[in-house]
């Protein structure tokens, strides 16, 4: 027994400095103001632990809703909606266990291994900004579109074949929501050409790709689709990657059925390059040969929120190519971040380009390192911008019509951080509707 402990502490004393230096624990204690509508607002009291081991991490949020009844028989009404499962009478077995699930797991805020990029990666939780290969059905997903009301928890897995020592082959795929598993994708893919010495040519991929949405109406009791199917084949081909600079070129083949007419199909043929240099600036652009009703970059990041109106949209008109381009900088190690798209059809005729439907998307993200007391992440959207020519999109990019601000502000004291979020749309008019604001409190306690 004395030999059992003396080596279990010289194990200890072995790997603690290794475990500490990778170690990071928060706990903070969080405050949440919710506008009921009709009802009286709701409260909330968060504890959300946030744990770092190395590769290893896990975020947990526990929360506790109540309204306040001044004057009455109970000051506080408890609002345990979250914690106890409401089951309908003919529910069976699975549906109970969806509906169990659905209530449980956004306890889990994530847990993960690794990250994007790495030869091994796994997340459980809210999930953003994940794109599978080059995009063509998964650009920048997110599950996060409910949050504060509702949480899903998503899952994301990568598996490269370096990992085992076999290059040849690797795996990604995520689902938005595995409580119900709606929304999934996959990609498998291939580097025929590994054994090369040859830098450029051994990382060539070649993939294909799945896309589904098993229940489009999910989130919307009134609406009640067929189920979306997708694939596709795509290759990438990267010219550089050294730290200072990337430089990949793509092309790809998607192929969206339509869910309403089974012998239906669109088709999108799309060729472009992606980079960055020395992490700071990054570039992509791309352009589509697509056939009418295609819908490029289906599953987006608001997706969750829209899918009824990307379910019932009329994808791309017939002799249109569809033409996409982004850039964006990141500065002092996420201080500053701004990314910006734009994307819209293009026509060509008579020596003339036109566009129609344009949208823009612009990112401002300062980190809370940038000031201090004071950080936000904001989300501007424009659609159909101008329909005329390229000299009208660029002046009407700042008018306010048919677009939206989505920001999260806070401002932080000591161990103190207020947090608040708006929504504000505006109509084809430029008037401004009724914004949805959300405030809410941080104690980070450690």
């Amino acid at each position: 027994m004395k030999k059992i402990l003396l080596i279990l502490f010289m194990g200890l004393l072995v790997i603690s400095p290794a475990v500490a230096e990778g170690f990071n624990f928060d706990l903070d204690l969080g405050l949440e103001y919710i506008d009921a509508g009709v009802e009286e607002p709701l409260y909330g009291i968060n504890l959300q632990p946030d744990i770092a081991i190395g590769d290893f991490g896990i975020g947990l949020k526990g929360s506790v809703y109540f309204q306040l009844d001044i004057g009455g028989d109970q000051l506080i009404n408890l609002k345990l909606d979250n914690w106890i499962p409401e089951f309908e009478e003919d529910d069976d077995i699975l549906a109970k266990i969806q509906t169990a699930a659905s209530l449980y797991l956004p306890v889990i805020t994530y847990v993960r291994y690794g990250y994007k990029g790495d030869p091994l990666h796994l997340k459980l939780g809210q999930i953003e900004d994940v794109t599978l290969g080059t995009g063509m059905f998964f650009n920048q997903y997110s599950n996060t579109s409910f949050i504060p009301e509702t949480t899903l928890v998503g899952a994301v897995l990568d598996i490269d074949g370096r990992l085992f020592d076999f290059p040849y082959i690797g795996f990604e795929a995520l689902a938005g929501n595995i409580a119900q598993f709606d929304t999934m994708g996959g990609r498998l893919y291939v580097r025929p050409l590994a054994f090369v010495d040859f830098p450029i040519i051994k990382d060539l991929q070649i993939a294909g790709s799945y896309a589904v949405d098993r229940f489009p109406g999910l989130y919307d009791d009134s609406f009640t689709p067929s189920m979306v199917t997708m694939f596709g084949v795509d290759m990438m081909l990267p010219l550089l990657n050294i730290p200072q600079a990337a430089l990949t070129l793509f092309g790809d083949a998607g192929f969206q059925p339509s869910p309403e007419a089974a012998n239906e199909m669109a088709t999108g043929y799309r060729a472009g390059l992606n980079g960055h240099i020395m992490n700071l600036l990054k570039f992509e652009a791309d352009f589509m040969f697509p056939t009418q009703g295609y819908k490029p970059g289906y599953f987006d990041a608001s997706y969750d929120r829209d899918k009824r109106d990307i379910y019932d949209s009329e994808g791309l008109l017939i002799d249109n190519y569809f033409l996409h381009a982004g850039a964006g900088f990141n500065l002092f190690s996420d201080a500053i971040v701004f990314d910006l798209d734009i994307s819209s059809e293009v026509t060509y005729a008579d020596s003339t380009f036109e566009i129609i439907d344009p949208s823009l998307v612009a990112r401002l993200q300062t980190g809370e390192n940038l000031v201090g007391f004071f950080y936000f992440d904001a989300v501007y959207t424009k659609n159909v911008l101008a329909d005329e020519s390229i000299e009208a999109f660029l002046t009407d990019i700042i008018d306010l019509k048919n677009s939206e601000i989505r920001a999260n502000v806070s401002f932080k004291y000591s161990i103190f951080v207020i947090e608040t979020g708006y929504i504000i749309e505006f109509d084809e008019a430029g008037v401004m509707q009724e914004p949805d604001i959300t405030v809410g409190g941080t104690i980070n306690l450690f």
